[in-house]
């Protein structure tokens, strides 16, 4: 089980708060009783000297950064908060005993969106209770059964209805795809690289990058992903910058890497993984566990338990470093016809195909190798705890038939949803209007949790 996060460090104010002088030590620590982070400290070097505590409330918090500033002719880092808007701003520079800045920055970001999460669920449940309470002073009996039939009504209108408006309204904010933006945070000596829909929800649906794409692969979603929850985007390890810091890319560092930013999202956010393909490995390999009570659902794209067999054979005969070989050009103008539906447009295939052509080969061949020899789970979907979907196309050229029916006959549970729709095995860009129909709908439970088509 993860260790209680730290919530105070030994720290040095220097500048940017006219409530302290210049250089005071002090304590500088998170608050999370009344949502503040607070600075004490002694009013002289006196231990009997009383105690100050300086507050800066976390509505206030616009964001945290590491900043270098020369002191003595030496370079220096500190953790400076930006609070307030302008002209009222203060930005608090501060210094700490340790070196690692990056896990005290991590620590108080999430800190903040811990808060904003807690806000917005007293908000709801404040909101459903008076809800609540108006309806039954309010209405007679055959005013409620009026009502109920009036809701049922609302709602069958606005699940067969398009949902073209609905989502264009929802997501505005995220319009046009150009204004996506991906976001950074060091956790543990790694940069992690993300991308996250700007309104913040209890629940988030977090997609896993796929293998040879990028982040930007699941924009495509986006605006057909609809409901209370917040979407986020995390790119896998050698697949975004900086490059130089992945060194390995067996499944036990994938695991880690997922296990560290759900740890940071803290435990408070109820999580949805998903992930694509061969990529479905770090989720099944770790994540099925019951010590991950704040992971809620699962949804594999193109996901099957366990690889095809031409795969395993054919692993054993990558050469060590270069994957393709030869072979890359004509692999690379075979690949779209193996991936895509033949119906998607090639203005959607391209860019994928080019970008996972330029991905090092030692990253395709090590992940490969390690991966395929583990790829089996057979087992631990067969004692499935947690609500997984699986979704298939129809037209996929690498889970085969055979495959699938294995997985229908041997493997159903009532926590397992096998599904199927138009589209080849990238069907994030085959197919996203129907793919996000079903993920909207396995979500928020419009289905029973067994069906197949």
């Amino acid at each position: 089980m993860p260790q209680e996060p730290r919530r105070e460090w030994l720290a040095l104010y220097h500048e940017g708060d006219s409530r302290l002088q210049n250089k005071r030590h002090g304590i500088f620590r998170l608050n999370k009783k009344n949502s503040r982070i607070e600075f004490a400290v002694q009013t002289s070097e006196s231990d009997s000297s009383p105690v100050v505590v300086v507050n800066y409330p976390l509505r206030l918090l616009k964001s945290v950064d590491i900043v270098e500033k020369r002191q003595r002719m030496k370079k220096k880092e500190y953790i400076q908060l930006t609070m307030g808007e302008p002209p009222n701003e203060m930005f608090p520079l501060f210094s700490f005993s340790i070196d690692d800045l990056g896990s005290i920055k991590a620590e108080i970001e999430r800190f903040k969106l811990q808060s904003q999460v807690q806000d917005i669920q007293k908000e709801e449940k404040d909101e459903g209770d008076v809800l609540d309470m108006f309806a039954k002073l309010l209405m007679t009996p055959i005013e409620q059964f009026q009502h109920l039939i009036e809701d049922m009504t609302s709602r069958i209108i606005s699940i067969t209805k398009k949902p073209t408006k609905v989502t264009q309204t929802f997501f505005s904010g995220l319009e046009p795809k150009s204004s996506y933006q991906t976001r950074q945070i060091k956790l543990k000596d790694r940069i992690f690289t993300y991308f996250e829909s700007p309104k913040i929800f209890p629940r988030v649906l977090l997609f896993l990058s796929p293998l040879g794409g990028k982040i930007e692969d699941y924009y495509s979603l986006i605006p057909y992903l609809q409901g209370s929850y917040q979407i986020m985007i995390l790119g896998i390890r050698g697949h975004v910058p900086p490059f130089e810091q992945d060194l390995e890319y067996k499944l036990k560092d994938f695991v880690q890497d997922l296990r560290d930013f759900i740890d940071f999202l803290g435990p408070d956010r109820q999580i949805i993984l998903t992930a694509h393909s061969l990529i479905s490995a770090v989720i099944l390999d770790e994540f099925l566990k019951d010590n991950y009570s704040n992971i809620e659902k699962i949804i594999l794209l193109s996901g099957i338990h366990r690889p095809p067999d031409t795969f395993k054979k054919g692993i054993k005969a990558l050469p060590p470093i270069i994957t393709w070989g030869p072979f890359k050009t004509h692999v690379k103008k075979l690949a779209p016809k193996v991936l895509f539906d033949k119906k998607t447009d090639d203005d959607l295939k391209k860019p994928y195909i080019n970008h996972a052509f330029e991905i090092s080969d030692k990253v395709y061949y090590e992940i490969f190798k390690d991966f395929l020899s583990k790829y089996d789970y057979s087992d631990n979907i067969a004692i499935l705890k947690k609500p997984m979907l699986i979704v298939w196309g129809l037209n996929d050229h690498i889970i085969t038939t055979d495959l699938k029916k294995e997985m229908k006959d041997n493997l159903l549970s009532s926590n397992l949803s096998l599904r199927e729709i138009p589209g080849g095995h990238m069907l994030f860009l085959d197919s996203p209007r129907e793919l996000s129909k079903e993920i909207n709908e396995f979500i928020f439970g419009k289905r029973s949790s067994i069906e197949i088509e």
